[in-house]
This record gives C-alpha cells, structure tokens and sequence, in this order.
C-alpha cells in the first residue's frame, strides 16, 4: 500500500542544503567558489584556477551553471561558498545587497520553496573593490583564509560546550570536540579545561604551582614553566638573537607565540565572545567589557583631581590627565597635528586624510 503524504520519510538535512543550493543558484547569478591556493580561486565544476574571483565568476556563469543545477559536486560537511557580488535576481532583475535578502525576496514574491528548518551553511563573500571585505561586517582582510576563518564568527551555528567556539557545520564541531576528548577537565584555577585530568594536573602543577618546570635554558640549570618564558630569558641573560615571528596576513611581528595568537583573534579573525546583554556590543576581552557595561549604569566613581570631573574607569582618568599636561603623545604622520588621545587620531586620519588605522 503506498503511503500517504505524512507517512512520507522527511528530507534528509543535506538534501535540504543542496535543494535550497540549487534554489539560489537557478534565479541568481550567484557563483560557487571551491577555495583558494597560491594559484588562484579554484572551480567546483573542473580543475581550473583564476587570479581574481571576477573571472572564475565569468567562468562559472558561462560553462557551469546550468550543469550545477542536475549534478552538484558531493559536499561532506556542507561548507558552501558563494561569490554575491553584485548580486541580482533573474526573474526580476532586482539587486540584492545580502543573500538572506535575496533568499527573502525569492519565497515572498516569487513564491520559490527554500527550506527554512536548516541553520544557515552557506557562505557569502563579495568581492566589489581590490581589498578583501567581509560580506556581513565589512571588515577587511588581506588573506582569503582568514577571512573563511572569521566567517566563523557569523555563522556560529553550533557552539562547543567546553571552550565555547563556534562552527559553521556539525561536522566542523565534531572535528572540533575531538580534541578536547571524552571528558572534559577544568582548571580549579583558572578557565582553561582540558580533555583529561593527567593533562588537567599538569597544567596545574607546571603554570599555578610552579612545578614540572620541563622547559630548561640551554646556557644554564634555570627551568620555567612554558617554553616562551625560556627564549625571553635565554635572549635577556645570554644574549640569545630575539626571536621575531610575522603574522601571515599583516606586516605586524611579535616576540612571542602567545603575542602572535591574540594578534590573530581579535585583529584578523575579529573574535569578540564577550557580548553585552543590552546593547549587543562584542569585546574580545572580559574587562573590555565590564568597562562597557559602566557606560549603560552611568557609574562614575573616579574623580580628576585637577579639574573634579568624573569618570567611569581609571583609564578614563588617566587618559583625561594628559589634556591637563598636553601630553599630545599620537602624532599624525601625514601633517603636524598631535593628540591626547588615540582615538582621537583615528578620528582625524578618517576625516581629515581619508585613512583607517588599525
């Protein structure tokens, strides 16, 4: 007996993904991008590369994108991305400045079906000037891998319960959880956890306790507890050549690993996991903040002991002082303007030169 249209076994969710895929596919002129290497954008569809994303877009609209329509390449984990640049709607010729809009415009006006259930996995970037913007934020990014990585931070649909990263697809999180074992093992003194309690106990013993100090100098019998301390004291002691590590995607070099990683998450990556429940704002850093959250209580319980004004932070305080003494400390480098404050720079750079400073 054949069943009936509820006994019907439910669409798988990948299905759902190609579906609303080839959906968006059909009635835009969206194009597919597979990644990125030293030899350019590389095509979903054959072996090609191009330089610039403008001519594997040419390249996918004219040889592809009817044949993406009946035989899509097998996606494992469902990480789809998409060039939207300029993108437009082939029913209607109408421009689209998100794929969510778009996606909008096509079930409320033209009545397609897109399926609404499924978290979102599918990548949007733009490519409509020389430097590489993110398509939700706009923040800007010199290297097209660190920029897949921020999207992370957009597309957070599953979050891992041990040290709160988000994915963009399930199995990017269970590649993710694999890491961190079957059972996890928080610090008692800090808030690192760790996948079993022997690595647990080591943390403890060799950062909190001052034990298992394993990382000795090799010019003398002095043992520190991480790897990093070592090398600052080999160089300052023994004269040892300063280490200088470069970040990939900027001009910017650091004297320590620790240094370089913080640079990369909230520089390039643009992680903020500290959000405030009024306002929304993000900070990549717990006291950022709790610094904020002053500006909502109105709070002020520092005082300027020249002029008696108040203020919400210390910093506030210690940055007001300056205008009391000029101490005009962030020059302009393009004219002969100098100001208290470093936002202030940024100000005048923007205004008055037409430049951002990071």
């Amino acid at each position: 007996m054949d069943k009936t249209v509820s006994e019907k076994k439910p669409i798988r969710e990948y299905k759902k993904h190609q579906e609303n895929l080839k959906c968006i596919l059909q009635y835009s002129n969206a194009s597919m991008i597979r990644g990125k290497d030293a030899e350019g954008y590389g095509c979903n569809f054959c072996p090609k590369r191009f330089p610039i994303p403008h001519d594997l877009k040419s390249h996918f609209l004219l040889e592809h994108n009817k044949v993406s329509l009946t035989k899509l390449p097998k996606f494992t984990d469902y990480l789809l991305k998409l060039d939207i640049t300029h993108l437009k709607c082939r029913l209607c010729e109408k421009l689209f400045s998100s794929l969510d809009s778009f996606c909008t415009h096509l079930g409320n006006d033209h009545k397609k079906i897109l399926h609404t259930d499924i978290k979102n996995e599918i990548i949007p970037f733009k490519f409509e000037s020389e430097t590489l913007q993110c398509a939700v934020c706009s923040a800007i990014f010199t290297n097209f891998k660190i920029l897949q990585e921020h999207m992370h931070v957009h597309f957070s649909n599953y979050q891992c319960e041990v040290c709160c990263a988000g994915f963009i697809s399930r199995r990017r999180l269970v590649g993710h959880q694999r890491r961190h074992g079957n059972t996890a093992a928080p610090c008692s003194h800090c808030a690192k956890v760790f996948s079993c309690d022997q690595k647990r106990r080591d943390h403890e013993q060799r950062i909190h306790l001052g034990l298992k100090k394993r990382n000795k100098c090799r010019f003398c019998d002095e043992k520190f507890a991480d790897y990093w301390t070592k090398v600052d004291h080999m160089v300052k002691e023994h004269g040892l050549p300063r280490v200088v590590l470069k970040c990939q995607a900027c001009d910017r070099t650091f004297e320590n690993k620790r240094a370089l990683t913080r640079h990369v998450k909230k520089d390039h990556l643009m992680e903020r996991k500290h959000v405030c429940n009024v306002c929304d704002m993000r900070f990549y850093l717990k006291h950022r903040l709790k610094d904020h959250m002053l500006v909502h209580s109105g709070e002020k319980q520092f005082q300027c002991h020249v002029c008696s004004r108040w203020y919400a932070t210390k910093k506030s305080v210690r940055q007001h002082l300056r205008s009391h003494a000029d101490d005009r400390r962030h020059a302009c480098t393009l004219c002969v303007q100098a100001f208290v404050q470093q936002n202030t720079l940024k100000n005048h750079m923007r205004a008055k030169h037409d430049e951002k400073l990071c």
